[in-house]
């Protein structure tokens, strides 16, 4: 017994020594490994409109000087892929604790209101339909639609945006009798949709019980000045 004991000591002291040394160590932070992390957004992340909506995914390597070294697409459309990916290369973020590191961006590309001079599209929203003082539907298109009323550039650029109500009155055969602008958005505009609007013929929804000829019935067309906006978030890794 005297042999192993001196033996049985070291044995003890070895088991206590490493379970001393574990419980120390659980309680600091370990070095990160290169790998996916999430971090904040790009300090510079404005990207050139693309040529229409949508969203692209997008994997991005960050350096040790916060560059992007490395973007790749995992979805999106091809018309939207080329131009995120060449603006994702010019991001710049922090500098990460451990490079490299690799996070995943949705970019996103939305329609939005903007003022008319720094816009670059217009978009109309209507639709070919008569309404009365209680904005129900009485009469509607009899025929073919017609194309969308014109929203000229020059008019758009000026900031003539906005709604625009026509107060209409019809005769027995369903056509325009009388057409004046009771919410005028600029003089051309007005004209312009009246103009169309002269040349279509109306008819009473069939559900509502009344006859022509009828007055005091309205049309409403809504014109809206677009900027394509730009919204990045993060993607979580799966855990």
């Amino acid at each position: 017994m005297n042999i192993f004991r001196p033996l049985f000591r070291l044995a003890i002291l070895s088991c206590l020594s490493r379970s001393l040394y574990l419980a120390q160590t659980r309680g600091e932070p370990q070095s990160a490994s290169p790998g996916v992390v999430s971090q904040d957004l790009p300090k510079n992340h404005d990207c050139p409109a693309p040529p229409e909506e949508g969203q692209v995914i997008v994997s991005v390597t960050i350096d040790s000087k916060g560059n992007v070294s490395q973007a790749k697409a995992l979805s999106g459309r091809d018309q939207l892929i080329a131009s995120t990916l060449a603006c994702a290369k010019a991001w710049k973020y922090d500098p990460p604790a451990s490079a490299p590191v690799t996070k995943t961006v949705s970019v996103s590309y939305d329609r939005q209101d903007c003022p008319g001079a720094i816009s670059d599209r217009g978009d109309l929203r209507w639709s070919w339909v008569l309404r009365d003082q209680g904005n129900q539907v009485v009469a509607i298109l009899d025929g073919q639609e017609p194309p969308a009323p014109p929203y000229p550039v020059e008019e758009r650029k000026a900031g003539k945006a906005g709604r625009m109500v026509l107060h209409v009155n019809l005769n027995a055969e369903g056509y325009i009798t009388e057409i004046h602008a009771v919410r005028s958005l600029s003089p051309g505009l007005d004209q312009l949709v009246i103009e169309r609007l002269r040349l279509l013929k109306f008819k009473l929804r069939p559900d509502i019980n009344s006859k022509l000829p009828m007055d005091h019935l309205y049309f409403v067309i809504a014109f809206h000045a677009t900027c394509l906006s730009q919204t990045l978030s993060n993607i979580e890794p799966a855990r």
